[in-house]
């Protein structure tokens, strides 16, 4: 067992390594988060299941909706890098505000009347807006890049 000790350790060592590599290449992070998401929603019963219990396994709907949201939120980060890199930070106020503000009314809408779904509804529902917002932004952004840098209009 003396032996197996340091092995378990460099083993550690070259997994935290190799994850910190790969996942310091452009897009790894959104790739990754994406993929777990999608593995979630796949798996959404058995982790409630194994998580909470045989007692909340019909919530796994729930996560799937969720889900939705969270790969929003994902699909968003190469944007917002993108801004955030361009010197742009001062739209992301804009951006959380339209998200938080999509995320009380579809609690005010939908919990009433779908209950904690309508919970899960509210978050994907403020997801997309923050997606589109993101999407909104960066291509204005663009825009006015590729105007000043080329002395045309795209």
């Amino acid at each position: 067992i003396v032996t197996v000790i340091p092995l378990i350790f460099l083993a550690g060592q070259a997994a935290r390594t190799l994850g910190s590599r790969l996942l310091s290449r452009p897009g790894a992070r959104p790739a990754v988060s994406a993929a777990a998401a999608l593995l979630l929603a796949a798996a959404a019963d058995l982790v409630v299941a194994v998580v909470f219990g045989p007692k909340f396994v019909g919530t796994g709907t729930m996560i799937r909706v969720m889900c939705v949201g969270l790969l929003c939120v994902v699909a968003a980060y190469p944007l917002n890098a993108t801004l955030f890199a361009w010197n742009r930070s001062e739209v992301f106020p804009i951006m959380s505000g339209a998200g938080i503000a999509a995320l009380i009314a579809g609690n005010a809408i939908f919990i009433p009347r779908m209950g904690a779904l309508g919970a899960a509804v509210a978050f994907s529902l403020s997801g997309v807006v923050g997606i589109l917002m993101s999407s909104v932004i960066y291509f204005l952004h663009w825009r006015r890049r590729a105007r000043e840098s080329t002395g045309h209009t795209v």
